[in-house]
This record gives structure tokens, sequence and C-alpha cells, in this order.
């Protein structure tokens, strides 16, 4: 049976952290979304982006969605040259080079399952609900709690609202 609507209870019977559990499914699906915005690849966007990234490699209570901002920070000149590394292409062929490339993506890795057909939200009953208590989680962190050293500066979460 699911526990889709059965809530924090049904989760705890399960025995994680339902709140992280809802987290991690909207920050995986938030790069998916992120995707499919008309800026996603052009050049103007990618300082937000990487702030972005960040900010979750950073500060996100999901050591699977921190480590997944982490690998694609190391990997970002290849997922998304900055316009030296790009060559003189067009605006439209590197978004949509940059598009191909995050394709197989997976922003919080292969452990967390995106399919809101198959996991269900235990105490949200939607995306922007789990969204929004990873942006409460990340932006009450001190900057002396940042994790991890990924050659990124952590990105406080003041200005990472300033950013959205």
């Amino acid at each position: 049976s699911s526990v889709a609507g059965a809530g924090a209870d049904a989760a705890e019977a399960l025995g994680f952290d339902a709140m992280l559990h809802d987290m991690e499914l909207s920050t995986g699906l938030s790069l998916q979304f992120i995707m499919q915005s008309p800026n996603f690849g052009q050049r103007e966007a990618r300082e937000d982006f990487i702030n972005w990234q960040s900010w979750i490699a950073h500060y996100h209570p999901s050591s699977a969605c921190a480590q997944g901002a982490s690998d694609i920070l190391n990997n970002l000149h290849t997922l998304w040259p900055d316009s030296g590394d790009s060559g003189s292409g067009s605006e439209a062929l590197l978004a949509g080079s940059v598009a191909n490339n995050f394709a197989e993506v997976k922003q919080c890795g292969e452990s967390v399952d995106i399919n809101e057909e198959t996991n269900s939200y235990l105490v949200c009953k939607e995306y922007s609900c789990g969204l929004w208590m990873s942006f409460h989680a990340m932006s009450v962190q001190e900057p002396s709690s940042a994790k991890g050293e990924n050659g990124f500066e952590p990105f406080s979460g003041q200005e990472m609202v300033r950013s959205l």
C-alpha cells in the first residue's frame, strides 16, 4: 500500500525522516523544473545556477542532495561551459548543448527517486511545500556550518534569496 497522504506517522513507522524525504524529492525535482526554464543554458543564467548549486552543496540537510550539487559543480566545466570555454557558438546552440549535458544528471544522486508517480510526498502535498522546507532549512544555517570543499565559496541564505 502507498503511504501517500498518510503523513508523518506512516513515514515514522517506515523508519526515516519524512520531512527530509520531502525535501529530497522536491530538491531533486527542482533541477528538472529549472531545465524546463527558457533561461536554462543561457550564459547570463550560469552564475545564478552556480550560486543555487553552491547553496545546496554547502547547506542542504540531505547528504545526497549536497553531494549531488557538489558533483554538478565539480563537473560544471563540461556540463555548462562558461562563455570562454564554449567557443563562438550561438546562444541557442549553447543552451541546447547544456540541456543535453544535464539530461541524465540527478540533483540528489541515484538514491533519490524523483518520480512523483512512484514516490509520494509524506508530509507535504506537493512540490512547493518540500522546496520551501528546503529553502528554510538551508537559509537558517550559519556560514560556519558549510559542508564540504568543492572549490566554490559558501553562499549565504540572504544572498540566495536575492538571487531567487
